[in-house]
């Protein structure tokens, strides 16, 4: 189990009437043994599902880069699907260690 905080919000987005899951989860690098000076300690990933079932994670962070990464919801986990950094498409296989415990909160929180 991640080091992890949650916020969940449903809301209409862009005029749509269908609804939007929108969370952002935090996960602590530090306590998943990523102390390194070159990382933030914690990391904001911005999760958003819209009503057409596109999942979509979200980081931007000064130290870590800006990522996106869609995935799909396939009970009992999730795939990644794609991953970008900064805008470039970056392998699945080439990501970054301190990206499991990333993946590992984007599964609990879009699984709950």
């Amino acid at each position: 189990m991640c080091v992890c905080q949650l916020d969940c919000t449903m809301s209409a987005r862009n005029g749509h009437s269908g609804n939007v899951r929108s969370e952002k989860v935090t996960v602590d690098l530090v306590a998943e043994g990523f102390d390194n000076p070159d990382l933030p300690n914690s990391i904001d990933v911005q999760l958003d599902a819209d009503a057409n079932n596109h999942h979509v994670a979200t980081i931007d962070d000064a130290d870590a880069g800006r990522w996106s990464v869609d995935f799909s919801v396939s009970m009992p986990s999730i795939e990644l699907t794609r991953a970008y950094r900064e805008g470039t498409h970056v392998p699945l296989d080439d990501l970054p260690a301190w990206f499991a415990p990333v993946r590992e909160a984007i599964e609990e929180a879009m699984l709950r």
